[in-house]
């Protein structure tokens, strides 16, 4: 998978580490050539792609081949731009796009918009909220490896057809099924993920990234 991050701002090195660990290919970009050495230094030992240039200008992005990334997170320390950037990548088709924002103000105008799929509002705990957003579920960290997490199947296709058996061949334990209505049953091996549906589980967050795809 090709994930791109566009602007460099604190905090952001935790998640490029973590998917690029993965073995996925990052691309990184940013207008700022002191930020860019900065990122560069703290993820010397790992394989990443940097840019530098104009992030106004379209052949930036078209240098470093931004309509092939399948998830696009931005987060530059300039707002304005990030909204910009969050059009443009909408523009080119992009499967998932992440933005960042600094206020719930903001959250609310880019869901408005409609240009990403996800925001997370800028906090101490943002690798956390990325993660999240990425995945496009809740986790609660229980330990060091594993978490609790809320599934909304109909957010994840690629889990759509599988059955609750189906997730505990993949380690993952299901602690209750939610309805459309809200009503919580136990898990029934039998029982086939459908939109509407979501789910409690419990498992290493290694594999809940293997169940999304993501590892």
């Amino acid at each position: 998978m090709r994930i791109a991050f566009i602007g460099i701002s604190p905090g952001i090195e935790g998640i490029i580490r973590r998917f690029a660990e993965l073995g996925h290919e990052i691309v990184v970009l940013d207008d700022d050539p002191k930020r860019l050495d900065e990122i560069r230094t703290k993820l010397s030992d790992i394989d990443i792609a940097t840019y530098l240039g104009d992030l106004r200008n379209p052949s930036t992005y078209v240098d470093a081949n931004i309509d092939r990334a399948d998830i696009v997170v931005i987060s530059h320390t300039n707002e304005d731009l990030n909204f910009a950037i969050a059009a443009y990548a909408k523009r080119l088709g992009i499967p998932k796009i992440v933005v960042i924002v600094e206020s719930e103000s903001s959250a609310k105008l880019v869901d408005a918009i409609e240009v990403s799929s996800n925001v997370v509002i800028r906090t101490k705990a943002i690798e956390h909220g990325l993660l999240e957003a990425i995945l496009e579920l809740k986790i609660i960290n229980l330990d060091e490896e594993r978490v609790i997490a809320l599934i909304d199947i109909s957010k994840h296709i690629e889990l759509q057809a599988l059955t609750i058996s189906d997730l505990k061949d993949k380690d993952i334990e299901v602690l209750a099924v939610i309805d459309e209505e809200g009503n919580m049953t136990l898990p029934k091996d039998e029982v086939l993920l459908k939109p509407g549906l979501r789910l409690l589980v419990v498992c290493k967050l290694t594999d809940l990234m293997k169940l999304m795809g993501l590892a």
